[in-house]
């Protein structure tokens, strides 16, 4: 018995690759921006710690604003948008917060990281604060 189901056209293959490459492309640019940001914050890394965790999260920036051009330059921004929408859920309600949610997500993980790298400072002081 020959399969009943036809075989889709090159563009719809082409669609549904891309779609696939930008959620994959966009999870692992979050998860360098997380890996780099969380420990960025720290006072006591090296500078040759600290000069890799600027580069991982320059070059996933970058990285994201390259694919960024690709996909407006193939004119599928429409389907990336569909696909992302699809396996992250309705947590990004304009196109907007799409793309360039790696950039918010950046400065929010790098801003509760701070705060949680100094938060043990903070208690320190404030308890010599009252003792004195």
């Amino acid at each position: 018995m020959p399969d009943s189901k036809p075989t889709p056209p090159e563009d719809q293959k082409a669609d549904s690759f891309l779609g696939r490459l930008s959620v994959v492309i966009f999870s692992s640019v979050l998860l360098a921006i997380l890996l780099a940001n969380i420990n960025l914050p720290n006072s006591d890394l090296s500078s040759e710690n600290r000069g890799e965790l600027e580069s991982l999260r320059t070059f996933s920036l970058l990285g994201w604003l390259a694919f960024l051009v690709i996909i407006y330059l193939s004119g599928r921004r429409s389907e990336v948008e569909a696909k992302i929408l699809k396996v992250f859920g309705d947590f990004f309600q304009d196109t907007f917060t799409i793309w360039f949610s790696p950039l918010i997500f950046a400065m929010i993980v790098y801003g509760v990281s701070w705060l949680l790298w100094r938060l043990p400072e903070g208690i320190r002081w404030v308890g010599e604060l009252f003792r004195g």
